[in-house]
């Protein structure tokens, strides 16, 4: 192998990028500030709507305690958004464990869900692709196991898609949602092969003696063809006439 001086630097560059995606792997997904988005549900846009007649009202009729109501209620809804948001905050997501499976069922994996906070994480919901939602109560400065599935349609290596992290708490006027990539995969193996009928034995032993049964050397008549047959067994002649075995 020719070696040169010259590719001694990107050769040692390269051997560094694989150690350090090597230990990205086993590092946690942290839900920064910057990875959590929140919007208003249809209930937060009704709940505004409703604020916004009652401040109407209240200007229209000079009613102080339509505009303290409205005001309450303001308060409310933007206390909500602050709780909404707390309960996705430095979440944290290690890859667990991954069940192999076979074609056509579904994958199973397992991701650690850790809550540093001083604080109990309610209704969090993790979802991939478009399953159906699990939802997990995390108590404070816990780790809680969740296991996802994903149907496995194809054989091979199945990644895990995106997962998807929501939360509606407390009120369900606010969700706020992040997108995370774990790197996870698991091996799905070919389905097995139906059932299929065994050849026949030829001879079966009574009392040390062998008796002969009818098997592959004794004709007895036609039948239809089994998977286990053998190719010289068949009535070719028959089939290039387009009789059906």
């Amino acid at each position: 192998m020719h070696f040169s001086l010259t590719d001694l630097p990107h050769r040692f560059y390269r051997l560094l990028q694989i150690e350090r995606r090597a230990a990205s792997r086993n590092r946690p997904v942290v839900l920064s500030r910057q990875r959590i988005y929140i919007l208003p549900t249809r209930y937060g846009l009704v709940f505004a709507l409703l604020i916004f007649v009652i401040a109407v009202g209240a200007a229209n009729y000079d009613n102080s305690s339509g505009f303290l109501l409205a005001f309450l209620l303001a308060g409310l809804g933007m206390m909500s958004t602050l709780h909404t948001y707390r309960n996705l905050a430095r979440l944290r997501f290690r890859t667990g464990k991954t069940f192999h499976v076979f074609c056509g069922e579904a994958a199973r994996f397992t991701v650690y869900v850790e809550n540093p906070g001083r604080l109990p994480r309610a209704s969090v919901a993790l979802q991939l692709g478009d399953e159906p939602p699990v939802y997990v109560d995390i108590a404070a400065d816990a780790r809680t196991e969740v296991e996802l599935s994903l149907p496995a349609r194809r054989r091979g290596y199945l990644p895990i898609s995106t997962l998807t992290v929501g939360s509606r708490y407390p009120l369900g006027l606010f969700y706020a949602w992040s997108r995370i990539r774990l790197n996870m995969t698991c091996l799905v193996y070919p389905r097995p092969a139906t059932a299929t009928v065994l050849p026949r034995q030829g001879r079966r032993q009574t009392e040390g003696h062998f008796v002969p049964r009818p098997g592959h050397d004794d004709f007895l008549g036609f039948r239809a063809y089994q998977p286990s047959d053998s190719p010289r067994h068949v009535d070719w002649k028959a089939m290039a006439g387009g009789a059906v075995c």
